[in-house]
């Protein structure tokens, strides 16, 4: 989904950045925040790990999946990597310079981010993605607040400009008179629900103001049930972010020129295709990882037309349309015929991080 992005949701970003860099350095500490690196080369790592994992196969991993990030947990060193399975699932791989590898969760759970629902990627996200493009900062911090509160706002926050767009529950309880009259002096509501309540919201002079569909009044109760007045957070601040009646949706017309400027770039598809190396096949994937170089091979492949048309907007529904084009079973043929053809002897050789 694109997403517009406004001038009072950039203030936004700029300032929750800095809360949540203060409360990641609170929650870990600073050693271990300190420790943090971006990995583009192995020959950034101690020593240990080029012996334990191997200089190649962290090439490897740099090449396909792009940078590692190192630290230092309780004197021990790490890598970590957040990764997509075949599936498209995100997940999260860590190993220390022993070449152990550990389970998702494991390494969270010691951090104490697993107990506010966070993984180690939005502490990368926060203190080393700081120059990405909006529109991807807007979805993050969907990402991160989503996981904190527990609660994703997504389509669940409707705005409300006339007496008409108040549900019929609050009728009983508060009258079309008072509603106008907040509308009046405040400005626009938002209509939102929570845990099966509805609740009517305004930024007003003193503060967040909710009213239920009971005729209950609220003011800092709400924040404090979400957890956003740890980071000193407003509801507003959720509104911000949440709320977007900007937001694009794809039409017909605009999926056909979309097909249409894909098709005309086939030819991009069909030069990487001719320039495809059985060689990378034997040299850096094993037979069992066919899907990981599917994923990767169709992902080089959008982000070529992607850079031609100039935007990375239409991201997924250019993967979507070029795996329905069969590409995804031209990648899986050429990966199999190349294992089985021209490097079986290399097969049993290979090691695989997990």
């Amino acid at each position: 989904m694109k997403y517009i992005i406004k001038e009072s949701q950039y203030v936004y970003l700029l300032e929750n950045l800095e809360k949540k860099k203060r409360l990641f350095t609170k929650v870990l500490g600073e050693d271990l925040i300190n420790s943090i690196r971006e990995i583009t080369s192995p020959n950034q790592l101690p020593i240990e790990f080029l012996k334990s994992i191997g200089t190649s196969i962290i090439q490897r991993y740099i090449d396909v999946y792009g940078p590692l990030y190192y630290f230092v947990l309780d004197g021990e060193p790490f890598l970590y990597k957040e990764r997509i399975s075949p599936s498209g699932e995100e997940y999260e791989m860590y190993i220390n310079n022993k070449g152990k590898s550990f389970l998702e969760g494991e390494i969270t759970e010691i951090l104490g981010l697993s107990d506010m629902g966070l993984n180690f990627s939005d502490v990368i996200d926060t203190f080393h993605n700081e120059g990405e493009p909006l529109n991807e900062s807007v979805e993050k911090n969907k990402k991160f607040l989503t996981k904190l509160m527990g609660v994703d706002f997504t389509g669940n926050i409707e705005q409300v400009t006339s007496t008409y767009d108040v549900p019929m529950e609050f009728d009983n309880n508060i009258s079309p008179a008072a509603i106008n009259y907040y509308l009046n002096k405040f400005g626009p509501m938002y209509l939102f629900e929570l845990d099966g309540i509805k609740y009517l919201y305004q930024d007003q002079d003193h503060g967040d103001f909710f009213i239920d569909d009971y005729g209950f009044y609220y003011n800092d109760e709400i924040p404090e049930q979400l957890g956003i007045d740890d980071l000193g957070l407003r509801f507003s601040d959720i509104i911000n972010i949440f709320f977007n009646e900007e937001d694009d949706v794809i039409t017909e017309d605009e999926n056909k020129e979309l097909r249409n400027k894909v098709q005309r770039r086939l030819g991009t598809i069909d030069q990487y295709i001719g320039e495809m190396d059985p060689n990378d096949v034997c040299d850096y994937w094993t037979k069992g990882e066919v899907d990981y170089y599917v994923v990767s091979s169709m992902q080089n492949v959008v982000e070529k037309i992607c850079d031609e048309i100039g935007s990375y907007d239409l991201y997924d529904e250019i993967y979507e349309y070029i795996s329905n084009q069969g590409y995804k079973t031209y990648f899986r043929d050429f990966f199999f015929d190349t294992i089985d053809n021209y490097c079986p002897e290399k097969t049993n050789n290979w090691e695989r991080i997990v």
